[in-house]
């Protein structure tokens, strides 16, 4: 987007309005913070996939397979 249009979409989205004040950056970092979003999988998968997870230095790995068979690629 242009220097023009980026400001003028997120005024007219209000999707600055919580960054608008320096308290209100504060509130809003604050309350990110406080209760970040879930970063596991969804809750509701294909039926025909399955995930595992692991621990690898304190944060959890997720993999994504098959259900049956074996994986045919990878992706990073």
């Amino acid at each position: 987007m242009s220097r023009i249009a980026l400001p003028l979409f997120l005024r007219a989205t209000r999707a600055n309005r919580a960054y608008r004040t320096e308290e209100g950056a504060r509130e809003r970092l604050a309350d990110v913070t406080t209760r970040p979003r879930s970063y596991g999988p969804p809750r509701l998968l294909r039926k025909d996939i399955r995930f595992e997870v692991e621990q690898v230095d304190g944060w959890p790995v997720y993999t994504v397979l098959p259900a049956s068979g074996q994986p045919r690629g990878g992706l990073v």
